[in-house]
């Protein structure tokens, strides 16, 4: 697939043409009444709007090519989803490449994105959007040291998780970022866990492994002037609003008080990586391996890839 650099939200930008119209018959509190729906003849970009008579309501957008942000030295290849709903926008971006999560996205945006004309649109292009508030149990608690990098503090670090599906880890990062991360397997993940298929059990090497050295995704990043993260209630400004999540919002907002401490017990070296010869983890402190000695020709190592 050739990597585009087209820039989504530019109508007509890299030969993007409409794939038609959708009717929506589910009703929804957007009053969608019609979706278009926009992709690249490589998809590499992909729109899906939603439209309410004459006005547009909201719009999804996946970039697939080079991604500002993702690198300190320059853009790097992966991923870049925008949200824009009601004029509210967010952008996340990732080194992922093959497969979405939408765990991170808002109740504003959940409410597009669970339409399931959305959804359905959505999963064609392997973005998961998660079950609406109410149907799944949430357990959520302080970060554990083990599910950390031990190069720098996170910021109010709050994990999220509940029966029957990967949960994921929520902070603060040393550059004002906003991290989340999906976990793979037990509270606390592992090596025992890392360096898997986005089943979680399958092997892998290098960066087709969905889940990295240490049992967890490559980062999502979302910039912002984030402030506290706190449990969900479903209100229209939380980031997460699946249930027992968190919460993003801005000082003049919330005051000073945190609800999450800072966790600066990290345990888990930067720099580790998947074997290229579906080994397992290499670089990751332990008994792991040097990845220079699990390497395969085609698979080059990747260091930094599931850093944040």
């Amino acid at each position: 697939m050739t990597r585009s650099i087209c820039i989504l939200m530019a109508a007509g930008a890299c030969g993007v043409g409409h794939d038609g119209t959708t009717p929506v018959e589910t009703p929804n509190k957007l009053g969608i009444t019609e979706l278009v729906i926009e992709q690249t003849t490589e998809a590499d970009a992909f729109v899906v709007a939603g439209w309410s008579g004459d006005e547009e309501v909201a719009r999804f957008a996946l970039h697939l090519g080079l991604i500002e942000g993702l690198g300190a030295a320059g853009p790097e290849l992966g991923s870049e989803m925008i949200i824009d709903v009601g004029g509210v926008r967010s952008r996340n971006i990732s080194r992922e490449m093959s497969l979405f999560r939408l765990d991170g996205a808002t109740s504003r945006e959940l409410a597009f994105a669970q339409i399931p004309e959305v959804s359905h649109a959505l999963r064609a292009v392997n973005v998961m959007v998660p079950a609406a508030i109410g149907e799944r149990a949430y357990t959520y608690g302080q970060c554990l040291g083990d599910m950390l990098l031990n190069n720098q503090t996170a910021r109010q670090c709050e994990f999220n998780w509940g029966p029957g599906f990967q949960g994921h880890t929520v902070f603060v990062n040393a550059s004002n970022v906003g991290i989340l991360r999906y976990m793979n397997g037990p509270v606390g993940g592992g090596t025992a866990y890392g360096c898997k298929a986005s089943d979680g059990q399958s092997s892998c090497a290098g960066r087709s492994c969905y889940y990295g050295p240490y049992g967890f995704s490559t980062p999502n990043m979302a910039t912002g002037a984030f402030y506290r993260i706190e449990p969900d209630d479903g209100g229209e400004d939380t980031w997460g609003g699946t249930g027992k999540a968190i919460r993003v919002g801005y000082a003049t907002d919330y005051g000073t008080e945190t609800y999450f401490d800072d966790v600066s017990n990290g345990a888990n070296p930067a720099g580790g990586d998947c074997c290229g010869n579906g080994g397992g983890p290499c670089n990751a402190g332990g008994s792991t391996p040097a990845c220079s000695s699990c390497t395969a020709t085609n698979v080059p190592l990747s260091p930094g890839y599931w850093d944040y």
